[in-house]
């Protein structure tokens, strides 16, 4: 196991950043911590219901609890897409993960959720608010990423084996 800070995956939404976490778990032996799955186990509530019942507003708070959680725990954290809109998480994530943007273009992101209105609902909206979200998060992923990994047209295993590789690189420079 690589010793160092923990690891943030964050993105848009359907950027890949639960699946690439499992692989990344699997090949790392971390644990892999899915602040999504983590907030709907303990309220027992799917997002989508947080969302209608408690608002984004709520949901945001639990998020940045849920990730201060996992400082320095050796885990591989997959946040939210939407996480990097609290200062406070944008904070945290540069100054205490390993932070990875999977960076996706919006073109690839509407084909990989094409038919996901029901489970997500920011993704419920007319296309152009879908593409204005989608841009006015990009500087924010921007501003607490360590690392940048484009994710159009590769496999999940590529992209892992970047991240991978991008690790190995920081622990011999340490």
């Amino acid at each position: 196991m690589i010793n160092m800070k923990s690891i943030a995956l964050i993105g848009f939404m359907g950027s890949g950043k639960t699946t690439i976490g499992q692989i990344l778990g699997k090949e790392l032996t971390y644990p892999v911590i899915d602040v999504d799955e983590q907030i709907e186990k303990k309220t027992n509530m799917t997002i989508k219901k947080i969302f209608e019942t408690k608002g984004e507003n709520w949901f945001r708070e639990k998020e940045g609890e849920e990730l201060n959680k996992w400082v320095d725990q050796n885990v591989i954290v997959s946040t939210g897409g939407g996480i990097i809109t609290k200062e406070q998480n944008r904070n945290q994530l540069k100054e205490q993960f390993n932070t990875i943007w999977l960076r996706t273009s919006f073109e690839e992101i509407m084909k990989r959720l094409a038919g996901e209105q029901d489970t997500r609902p920011l993704w419920r909206k007319p296309v152009e608010e879908r593409r204005q979200l989608f841009l006015d998060r990009e500087s924010l992923y921007k501003q607490v990423a360590h690392y940048i990994i484009w994710t159009d047209g590769r496999s999940q295993d590529e992209i892992a084996q970047e991240i991978i590789n991008l690790l190995q690189l920081y622990k011999t420079e340490k």
